[in-house]
């Protein structure tokens, strides 16, 4: 989990609940200490920690730029995620694409789940976790037929 706000911290409990080993990395002090063992202060952009392949990444950072930052390592990567998910407004995924389409050479945009989650509604940090988190099993275990958010 990139970034360990309200949503993300519901999304590592709901993970953790159902055996997901979940690490989240953020560059807030007071974040990392909220989650004791299970976080890694590091900058964004700077996070040089091994990632397994096959990982599933929620990119729920505190502000735009970190969170193209992530989504444009993980594309330029070699860590072949599993899924990506960003939070994100469609305005903000429009632009983001954009960019990412002249910064990285054919990302394979079918791994992007954004806006995240599946329509069942909700606005709450916990209700968004469980749509997240409902997404990820679905991903998780080849399930189709789904309303995602997603607009790709």
């Amino acid at each position: 989990l990139w970034g360990g706000g309200h949503i993300g911290r519901a999304v590592f409990q709901h993970l953790t609940n159902i055996g997901f080993k979940v690490v989240v990395i953020d560059d807030r002090p007071e974040m990392v200490d909220s989650l004791g063992g299970a976080a890694i202060l590091s900058e964004f952009e700077d996070f040089d920690g091994p990632i397994r392949e096959g990982a599933y990444h929620l990119i729920a950072t505190h502000g735009h730029e970190h969170d193209y930052a992530v989504l444009r390592r993980i594309f330029a990567s070699d860590w072949k995620p599993k899924y990506i998910g960003l939070i994100s407004s469609r305005g903000k995924l429009a632009s983001m694409i954009e960019m990412l389409r002249s910064d990285v050479a054919a990302p394979n945009l079918d791994l992007l789940y954004s806006p995240v989650g599946l329509d069942i509604g909700g606005d709450l940090p916990e209700e968004i976790a469980i749509s997240i988190v409902a997404e990820i099993q679905a991903v998780r275990y080849g399930k189709k037929g789904h309303k995602h958010l997603r607009r790709f």
